[in-house]
């Protein structure tokens, strides 16, 4: 459908235009369960046989026997490719697991002693680096019971406090300085000899 591609190798324009259009389709007709079809980017590296240095991979697979189809995205680290993201069918999202999610998103690192954290920043933050915003998730470091390095931790980076509320109310609040208030958002220090206030 274009003569002329404007900067782009190949540049491909649907015949009608309209506002839900299927402009191209890749498709591997293998009939199997689980049949994977996918379309590699390749980043300034000329050898077109090697499918594993400087590549990344962005495709469909089919669910079984079903005609339901997950998206998934793979990167490469030179000997391999590795599933980074899948979306089911369904909507739910497993980032670093090729295990199917059992809630709407699950987040694994699989990478042994590490720990797991989602990192929140913003423009008010110190900056965007691993010691900025407020971290959220499975900690190695954490000293729990078992001493497996497992424990849940939320970890507030930054001078400032910890929320939590109910009913659209704060209910509980830890200070940047580790007062914990309970139903109230002022610390009422008598000579500094409370550290939980109710």
């Amino acid at each position: 459908g274009q003569t002329n591609p404007n900067k782009a190798k190949l540049h491909v324009v649907s015949d009608t235009g309209i506002t839900d259009r299927i402009v191209a389709k890749f498709t591997n007709p293998h009939t199997d369960a689980d049949v994977k079809a996918k379309i590699g980017l390749v980043a300034g590296y000329s050898d077109t046989a090697n499918d594993v240095e400087a590549h990344a991979y962005v495709g469909a697979q089919r669910e079984g026997l079903g005609n339901n189809a997950a998206l998934f995205f793979e990167t490469t680290d030179g000997s391999k490719a590795t599933e980074r993201l899948r979306i089911l069918s369904n909507g739910r999202i497993g980032i670093g697991t090729d295990s199917v999610p059992r809630d709407m998103v699950h987040i694994h690192n699989p990478a042994a002693n590490a720990s797991s954290y989602i990192q929140f920043t913003n423009t008010n933050t110190a900056g965007t680096g691993i010691d900025d915003g407020t971290l959220i998730g499975i900690s190695q470091n954490n000293s729990n019971t078992d001493g497996t390095g497992s424990g849940f931790t939320i970890l507030q980076k930054e001078n400032a406090e910890i929320t939590l509320g109910t009913n659209n109310l704060e209910r509980l609040r830890i200070t940047s300085d580790g007062k914990l208030l309970v139903g109230t958002s002022t610390a009422f220090d008598f000579f500094n000899s409370s550290r939980v206030y109710i």
